[in-house]
């Protein structure tokens, strides 16, 4: 995957992009990131040029996967010209913390050799992918954790001793023992809780881009990093842990490594688009960091690399049954909204109640592709059962149902019964329950998950809608 953006390169904290029109790669997809960069402020406004006496250059940079990368060819290389890329961004360290980069880098500077076109090492940090396909995030701040630690502790005491004096008396030596206060040290042994911090992620981050700097140093142009943030969704928000002083602090200790091995080494960074109003979820302050970013790049105005998959994505409409209050169920929602236009999804809060996801079906303004979310917060077999009618079908036409289960709602995954629910109104008086209700959803091509955790249930639905 190749990802085509452009952007105006400030020596002062603020930057801008510019739009560019899509070019055509003869081996990958492209796309194009074209949403500003806000101020350095981090409101939302029009971002300003730099002052008179701060120079500005323009780039027109590429973002290229691995496995593009070995296929780089002079073919490839010709393509950049002609669409006038100035950098490249060769992804070094990917989700799941593969590095397999030397061949990959060398390749690609062997490629574009005397091209001009300047080549950055790209990093994600602190976005993972796990072996089972799911995605996560990897927390910033140090991990506290406490320890019992032993403690030997001095003091001094003032004690009688019997002392040994010599006195030379009538010529001759007498020896003659007096006890005397004196003070002695000794020692006591006290244990005590400790708080201490566990930093390997990051301090790992820091060895490996050391290393990529120092192997590289006069043949790469910069260093990238992506993700350097907090998700911004529930415990991984940057305002409950002093997330904005723990991004800088490590793009700091970044800047402070890379420098020292090679000063002229550039340090740039893909980051949110903040506004004032979301600031504190990902700890990316334009200001700090500016004191240690040679340039910025836009993430895009939903947030993230555009690829090929997300611009072809389905529209996303949530609806949610009454599971605890008005609040709460909509905060969920809108939690989920948000996490998945970060991921660069069109996605809609429609409605809360207990027949909202019967009537979204009824929505002429949700398009044939859409994407419909139902959540619940119990499983009611006459709801499920309905699913497989043909009448519900023709009411779902194209479009694909997609359903989230969350505690304390059973479980149907391996469920040999699901009974009626109790407060089934709507089924007939015969229906009794569904057998095997997680067989019944996928045979009539229905997928779902079962998660109370948000992070999940995004993760499931941003591979779905874009599976």
């Amino acid at each position: 995957m190749l990802i085509i953006f452009s952007t105006g390169i400030l020596c002062s904290s603020n930057l801008y992009a510019t739009n560019e029109t899509q070019t055509d790669n003869a081996t990958s997809d492209v796309s194009t990131l074209s949403q500003p960069l806000n101020n350095s402020d981090n409101s939302a406004e029009t971002p300003k040029l730099a002052a008179n006496n701060t120079t500005s250059s323009f780039i027109r940079g590429i973002w290229i996967k691995a496995e593009d990368a070995q296929r780089l060819n002079q073919t490839s290389v010709q393509s950049f010209k002609n669409a006038n890329i100035t950098d490249v961004f060769v992804l070094a360290r990917n989700v799941t913390g593969a590095t397999g980069y030397q061949n990959i880098l060398n390749h690609v500077i062997g490629e574009l050799n005397g091209t001009g076109i300047r080549i950055h090492a790209w990093i994600i940090c602190f976005r993972v992918m796990y072996p089972d396909g799911s995605w996560g995030w990897i927390n910033p701040h140090p991990d506290k954790y406490q320890v019992r630690v032993q403690r030997i502790l001095p003091y001094r005491v003032r004690v009688r001793k019997w002392i040994r004096t010599r006195r030379f008396i009538r010529g001759r030596w007498q020896t003659r023992w007096v006890r005397r206060w004196i003070n002695v040290t000794r020692h006591r042994t006290i244990y005590r809780n400790e708080t201490r911090y566990n930093n390997t992620h990051s301090n790992n981050l820091i060895r490996f881009i050391s290393s990529v700097t120092e192997k590289f140093s006069g043949r790469i142009h910069g260093i990238h990093l992506d993700y350097v943030r907090y998700s911004g969704l529930g415990d991984n928000s940057a305002h409950k842990h002093n997330g904005t002083e723990v991004i800088t602090s490590f793009v700091r200790r970044v800047h402070e490594t890379v420098k020292r091995i090679n000063p002229n080494i550039q340090l740039s960074a893909a980051l949110m688009p903040e506004s004032k109003a979301n600031t504190g979820n990902y700890g990316e302050c334009y200001t700090r960091l500016s004191n240690y970013l040679n340039f910025k790049v836009d993430n895009g105005a939903s947030g993230y690399i555009l690829n090929s998959a997300i611009t072809q994505a389905k529209p996303i409409y949530i609806t949610s049954d009454n599971i605890n209050s008005v609040r709460i169920d909509t905060n969920r929602i809108n939690t989920i909204v948000n996490g998945l236009m970060a991921l660069g999804l069109k996605a809609v809060n429609w409605g809360l109640g207990p027949n909202t996801h019967y009537a979204v079906l009824q929505d002429v303004k949700i398009p044939e592709n859409a994407l419909i979310i139902n959540i619940y917060g119990g499983a009611c077999a006459g709801t499920i059962y309905e699913m497989g009618l043909n009448y519900y079908k023709k009411l779902v036409r194209a479009r694909k149902v997609f359903s989230v289960w969350i505690p304390p709602a059973a479980n149907i995954s391996g469920l040999a019964w699901l009974p009626r629910a109790h407060d089934d109104n709507f089924s007939p008086s015969r229906f009794r329950g569904l057998a095997n209700p997680d067989k019944y959803l996928l045979n009539n091509g229905y997928e779902y998950i079962y998660s109370g955790d948000l992070n999940t249930i995004i993760s499931a639905i941003y591979k779905h809608t874009t599976a």
